[in-house]
């Protein structure tokens, strides 16, 4: 066994890309193409072994890093004097597809920087080749600063706030233009003026543009109405706006109250009634004042129930909200926390007859607002008794007495005997003259109309 004979030595040269060029079978990671030689030495004794290692190398199959315009669509495509087999594209970044492709070809639209790897096998072994395009205005980006509300006759200036180094053109929305950077501008009339800004970028024979729109409004001692505002009771509302102005201005608010505070465009209301306020804005200089009316509308609930309602015992009641008013989604509950609802679907009114008092309570919306009222049934009873005398002898006066519960009842009496008047009697009793037997009838009636009766036979 050579191998391990200490007396023989291996040396290999060139020793580029082995992992030990002392031992017979070294691995290499070399990159070329490249002859070794192995040199076997023993005592005397030398021979020689030469290899050949073939590393397949192409040519450069992509073309080299190059620029594109923002917007632009480009061919990719490899550099292909030979077949160079099974391919992969890999792609990073943002990019757009211009045309479906089923070849090793790409047209790709280009809106950011893109890095484009090319893989693919050359003669059994895996190569990547790759290659950048860089898009050139794809920074480019108009904006400008300027205040969204402006007195006529004030001096307005447009700041740009985007790119820089550009060839501006300005549309103020009057009719005039402008090709400074930024420019000042007097508008002669009141009104929204929508105004606009496109810059123009020329790089690497690139012709770069982008536009920006915006609003102005110019007011000059005006009434304005703003937006109107609803919201429910015990909520609140932002009203106004976030405005800027283009010199100093006093702001304040009318009514001031209440709101969160009155010094500034933009304040919450937290009003429990309906109210009008009033913005009024003005310069220090008195040049113009801006009043804008901003209307908050705060439904109330209506009418609905006349509170308590007393009723006779065993009679049916019928509940239906008392309003003209055109409220939805009514529910009857007999639960104070207003669950379980005892009416069907749409129905706006229930029938009950409760035995005692009983609270039912009315859930509906008025103007997009919840609403709750609610309302006491008290059922009312009326009992009467006669007391019935035991005799009464021909030609005597007799007094038939009535006891009712309540109390507080109108007593009315019926009766064929002669009916002697006597007005130190209380209206629970009557006198009569006892000449015959006798029917005697009461009904007791309260101040609802419930009644009760009894009667009595006696005899003479």
């Amino acid at each position: 066994d050579p191998v391990s004979d200490p007396s023989i030595t291996f040396s290999w040269s060139p020793i580029t890309g082995l992992s030990n060029p002392t031992i017979p079978n070294p691995t290499t990671t070399a990159s070329d193409t490249i002859t070794y030689e192995l040199f076997i030495e023993t005592g005397s004794c030398r021979d020689t072994l030469v290899t050949q290692l073939n590393v397949p190398k192409p040519q450069e199959v992509l073309p080299n890093n190059f620029n594109v315009c923002l917007g632009d669509s480009l061919r990719i495509a490899p550099k292909q004097p030979y077949d160079i087999g099974t391919f992969t594209w890999y792609i990073d970044n943002a990019y757009t597809t211009v045309e479906p492709t089923t070849s090793d070809t790409l047209r790709l639209q280009f809106t950011a920087d893109t890095t484009f790897y090319y893989s693919f096998l050359f003669e059994g072994c895996p190569k990547t080749d790759s290659l950048k395009v860089f898009v050139i205005g794809r920074d480019v980006v108009a904006d400008f600063a300027a205040p969204r509300l402006a007195c006529q006759q004030d001096v307005v200036t447009f700041t740009q706030t985007g790119t820089s180094n550009t060839n501006s053109k300005w549309n103020f929305g009057d009719g005039t233009t402008s090709t400074q950077t930024n420019p000042t501008h007097v508008y002669q009339s009141n009104g929204d003026f929508e105004v606009q800004l496109v810059i123009e970028v020329n790089s690497a024979s690139c012709l770069i543009t982008d536009t920006v729109l915006d609003t102005l409004s110019i007011y000059g001692n005006q009434n304005n109405l703003g937006f109107e505002t609803q919201y429910c009771e015990g909520d609140s509302a932002l009203i106004g706006g976030s405005f800027s102005y283009p010199n100093p201005v006093n702001i304040f608010w009318t009514p001031n109250t209440p709101l969160n505070q009155d010094t500034t465009t933009l304040v919450k209301t937290f009003a429990t009634d309906s109210t009008t306020y009033l913005l009024i804005v003005s310069d220090t200089l008195g040049t113009c004042t801006d009043t804008t009316r901003y209307p908050v509308y705060v439904p109330k609930s209506p009418s609905t129930l006349l509170g308590n309602k007393e009723f006779c015992l065993g009679d049916v009641v019928s509940l239906s909200p008392l309003t003209s008013q055109p409220i939805t989604n009514v529910k009857w509950y007999k639960s104070p926390v207003f669950i379980n609802p005892i009416n069907v679907g749409s129905q706006t009114s229930v029938n009950v007859s409760p035995n005692t008092e009983q609270f039912y309570y009315l859930g509906f919306e008025y103007a997009g607002c919840p609403f709750r009222d609610s309302t006491l049934l008290q059922p009312l009873n009326v009992d009467v008794n006669l007391v019935e005398p035991p005799f009464a002898c021909y030609n005597e006066e007799v007094v038939i007495s009535a006891n009712a519960t309540p109390t507080s009842v109108v007593y009315i009496w019926e009766t064929d005997a002669t009916e002697i008047t006597d007005a130190s009697l209380p209206s629970n009793q009557i006198r009569l003259l006892a000449t015959q037997d006798e029917k005697v009838k009461v009904t007791a009636v309260n101040h609802i109309g419930c009644s009760a009766a009894d009667s009595i036979l006696f005899e003479v």
